[in-house]
């Protein structure tokens, strides 16, 4: 009702991303949009300038999902994924769960991994230790079940690591699937499986996409 009482005639309005666009057009369809990104300083000193995506196929795929442990973010999802995993492809993999897991939803994070210990929890780090985890990891996974534009997702490219992304996050619009990073249906563990699986038998591919994902970053971000 209180949006409905302000007169258009001289506000511009911008977002961060088509998610919430996609709001704005709903509540206040005659208000034209733009779009106004972030920008995700590159670190200097990283690696980066030297395409620092870990990459040695004696060692495990690793790959990382950073955020606070909570529902929305869809660590389950991933959890469910691994679970999911066959065998062989699993024990190919470590899969680190990053973030403040104090909370219900960790607490029951922590109790469904504790058959599998590829999945390492590491709790709340500092900027300086996430940017070293994303140098070390080969792929970034964000879950979410809805995310405007996760900054994590473009430091993640900007360290030239591919990333596996839910279709409800902003950052998929920039995404081509299976080009400079993946797609897969938010909350579907099963999509999800199936992403992580091709990286591990395609791991020789990883390092190219995330070439390019560093390029989104560079266009984009």
């Amino acid at each position: 009702k209180v949006i409905s009482r302000i007169s258009l005639d001289h506000l511009k309005s911008v977002s961060v991303g088509p998610v919430p666009a996609k709001a704005i057009e709903e509540f206040l369809p005659d208000m034209k949009c733009g779009e106004l990104l972030y920008g995700v300083e590159d670190v200097e000193n990283s690696g980066v300038k030297h395409g620092g995506i870990r990459y040695d196929k004696h060692q495990k795929t690793r790959f990382i999902t950073i955020g606070f442990l909570e529902d929305i973010k869809g660590q389950d999802v991933l959890v469910d994924a691994v679970k999911g995993l066959s065998d062989v492809i699993r024990t190919q993999c470590e899969f680190y769960i990053v973030g403040h897991d104090k909370t219900l939803f960790g607490e029951r994070i922590h109790k469904e991994s504790e058959e599998f210990p590829e999945i390492i929890f590491t709790g709340s780090v500092s900027r300086g230790e996430i940017h070293r985890l994303l140098e070390a990891s080969d792929v970034l996974i964000c879950p979410s079940r809805q995310d405007s534009m996760p900054t994590v997702v473009a430091e993640a490219m900007m360290h030239f690591v591919p990333c596996i992304v839910s279709d409800a996050v902003g950052t998929a619009s920039y995404i081509r699937d299976g080009r400079d990073s993946f797609l897969f249906q938010s909350g579907n563990a099963q999509k999800l499986a199936e992403k992580i699986t091709w990286c591990v038998c395609s791991r020789d591919r990883l390092k190219h996409i995330g070439k390019l994902a560093r390029k989104l970053y560079e266009t984009y971000f």
